[in-house]
């Protein structure tokens, strides 16, 4: 029913390796300790200004988000816990099609293709919104960086 057209060897390979990419991000995520993890990642914008950037937290975030701990999850940024879902549901959607060898059609987003970009639009609105209202909070001194 929602298998439709054989897709060509390239679109194959890009379906494995987001699947592949999806794997190795939960296993980086769910062998960590599940703490603040300084040091891996370095933020050019927090080193420079000692402020955080839109995306702070992130990463923390998304290990307690695959820890199962919701709560320090949404402390740490509000995107961690749908960062991992959508990148999951991605995942998904293209190891289907590497398997199966056929394109795997989601009628929802046939119809309005425009859906799409639109909420990656909002998703970008969203981060930078966030990220502003918490760097001008920082610099006011109400919030200390993360």
């Amino acid at each position: 029913m929602f298998l439709g057209n054989p897709i060509e060897r390239g679109a194959r390979q890009k379906s494995v390796l987001i699947a592949l990419m999806f794997l190795a991000m939960v296993g980086f995520l769910v062998l960590g300790s599940g703490t603040p993890v300084e040091g891996i990642i370095k933020c050019p914008f927090r080193w420079l200004t000692g402020l955080s950037c839109p995306g702070c937290g992130m990463t923390r975030a998304c290990t307690h988000a695959v820890h199962g701990d919701i709560m320090r999850s949404l402390e740490f940024h509000p995107l961690g816990i749908p960062f991992v879902l959508g990148f999951g549901l991605t995942a998904a959607y293209h190891a289907v099609q590497a398997f199966t060898g056929k394109r795997l059609h989601i009628p929802v987003l046939e119809r309005n293709p425009r859906w799409v970009d639109r909420f990656w639009y909002a998703v970008l609105l969203f981060v930078l919104s966030y990220g502003g209202i918490r760097l001008a909070l920082e610099i006011a001194g109400i919030l200390t960086p993360i």
